[in-house]
This record gives C-alpha cells, structure tokens and sequence, in this order.
C-alpha cells in the first residue's frame, strides 16, 4: 500500500460551515450579503408548514410534510442572510424531506388500494435509490445536479396529479381539490421558471436582478406544494369540506372516511 497515493488523491476534506458559497442574482443588487427579499421571502415557506399545521392537520406523513417545509424555510433565510456553505447545505438536505415523505405517502395509499406486489416494490426501489442519490449529490456540493435532481421529484407530482385525475378512478377525488392541485402545479412551474431565468441570465440581462426571481420561487413552490398536499389529505379523509382562510384553502370537517395512522389504514363511519 502506498500511503503518497491516498493522500495526493483523497477527497475526503471536511466542508468549512462558515465559508462563502456563491451568489445568488439578488446578490449584485448590492453586492454584498445579506440577500434581504431572498431571506425573508423564505420565511414565508415556514409560514405555509405552519399553516398547515395548523388548519390541516390530519395525516401524519403529511405533517412532518409541513414540519419540512418550517425546517426550509428557516435554513434558507440563514443561508440568503450568511451565504455560509453550513447553511446552504442546511437548506438542500431540508428540501430532500420533501420527496421523501411525498414518497411515504404514496407507499402507503398503494398500500390501501392493493397495488400489485411487482409495482409495490418497484416503486420503492426506485424512489430510495432517488433519495440515496439526491443525498450523495447534496453531500458533494454538486449544486447544479442537485437542482436537476429536484426538478425530477417536481415533474413527478406533475405525473401524480396527472395520475390521479385521468387514470385510476377509483381515487375518487373531489374535482375541486384536484382544480386546487393542478393550481400548485402552475405555481410551481411559474417559480421554476423565475428562478431559471433570472438566476442563469443575471449577468447577460442587467435588469434581470431587479425581477427577484428567487423570491418568487420561494412563495409559488411552498404554496404549490401546499396546494398539492390537499390531495392526499382528501383521499385517505374521503369526504371533505374545502374552507378558506386568508384565502387560503384547507379541508374541515368530513362525515364518513378513511383513518391513517403511521401503522395501518382503517376505514371508520
């Protein structure tokens, strides 16, 4: 063994929590830190988990959903305001919470409905190996694959709205809270789009720093999210009644449904 090999080559350096990581666009506005709509525009991420809790507190998988989303919205103001790398990596391996839970939750509706055992297990395998992956990435810092990664679990709740309304039917979903899900998907991919184009046309359109593309995908992806979570809420509930506060939808009161605890799914009257 040749002990001047391992350490010409080995990568294996720890990360400094506290070292500056890039930019984002609103950052040339000032040209210095803190990032002050990035930052606080990310708190409002934390305002819709609590929401959440708050007003549509049934299933559990998708409480630690809005428990997620606190978690995010408090790392990402620390790392707009600091632009540490210790944040920054905060605020991805937060946002892996995301599909995570999104994926326990669809497990276990599979469950409840009896998918067949092939699919049932092909689905897990793909969605851990997608976890696994989307943390071996956030852990190397590779920012830009990171994002791709992302934007895979994103177009997927695209494909589970899509799935929802057109092919399995017996979901049964009220067609108002699908209108509502398929609202989240437009917010979605209206903040994708802000976030894309300002952040990769910054230094080429000089007003494109003044749009506050990233603030935006702040609010329109928590919100979409949101959005979204309602129909599995619906689902395992059955019947629901959409209520509105600060225009703000959330399911009440229901009559008849489906229990869901972390065990099991039982039906109830």
């Amino acid at each position: 063994m040749n002990p001047g090999f391992y350490e010409s080559n080995s990568a294996i350096y720890p990360i400094n929590f506290y070292a500056k990581d890039h930019p984002f666009c609103e950052y040339y506005i000032y040209n210095n830190i803190p990032e002050y709509f990035n930052s606080f525009s990310s708190l409002f991420i934390s305002f819709v988990g609590i929401f959440g809790l708050i007003y549509n507190n049934y299933v559990n998988q998708v409480n630690y959903l809005y428990v997620s989303l606190i978690i995010n919205g408090i790392t990402s103001f620390m790392y707009h305001w600091t632009n540490n790398i210790g944040w920054g990596l905060m605020d991805r391996f937060s946002m892996i919470l995301f599909p995570l839970y999104t994926f326990h939750i669809i497990n276990k509706i599979m469950n409840k409905f009896n998918f067949d055992k092939l699919t049932h297990y092909t689905y897990k395998f793909i969605t851990l190996f997608y976890i696994t992956s989307l943390l071996t990435i956030t852990g190397l810092h590779n920012e830009e694959l990171f994002n791709i990664f992302f934007g895979i679990y994103l177009f997927n709740l695209f494909l589970y709205v899509f799935y929802v309304e057109f092919i399995d039917k017996k979901l049964n979903v009220d067609k108002k809270i699908l209108k509502l899900a398929w609202k989240g998907i437009g917010y979605i991919l209206f903040s994708g789009i802000a976030w894309i184009l300002t952040e990769s046309f910054c230094h080429d359109v000089w007003f494109f720093k003044y749009l506050m593309g990233h603030t935006f995908w702040h609010y329109f992806v928590s919100f979409g999210g949101y959005y979204i979570s309602l129909l599995p809420v619906s689902i395992i509930k059955n019947k629901r009644k959409i209520r509105y506060i600060m225009k703000i939808p959330y399911l009440d009161e229901y009559e008849s449904g489906i229990e869901y605890n972390d065990n099991e799914i039982n039906y109830i009257t």
